[in-house]
């Protein structure tokens, strides 16, 4: 093999796979961030109706609240994405190597 494919390569591999890690990453972030401001939310909600408080549209938006809780639990569930990152020299490691 060519060295500088090989580096080309390694760099270009290790750039994309870094920045989709940190992609899924920043994503699951998101959605806890989203899903603890709606549980805070809701749980207002529900103090709320304790005290008293009854309108015509709270049901709808406790149910509406309720679903997206679930909605996001079960995102936040699915696997986390690899922590593996790679070294941007690995192209230069590699060549030392072999």
């Amino acid at each position: 093999m060519q060295p500088d494919s090989v580096a080309s390569f390694m760099t270009a591999y290790s750039t994309a796979t870094n920045a989709h890690n940190g992609a899924q990453e920043a994503k699951r972030a998101r959605l806890q961030s989203e899903r603890d401001a709606t549980a805070r939310k809701l749980d207002g909600l529900y103090d709320a109706i304790a005290e008293g408080l009854r309108r015509p549209g709270l049901q709808a938006k406790l149910s509406d609240m309720e679903q997206r809780i679930k909605e996001l639990d079960r995102e936040i569930a699915a696997p986390p994405p690899s922590p593996v990152r790679l070294h941007p020299n690995l192209s230069e490691i590699y060549r030392r190597k072999v």
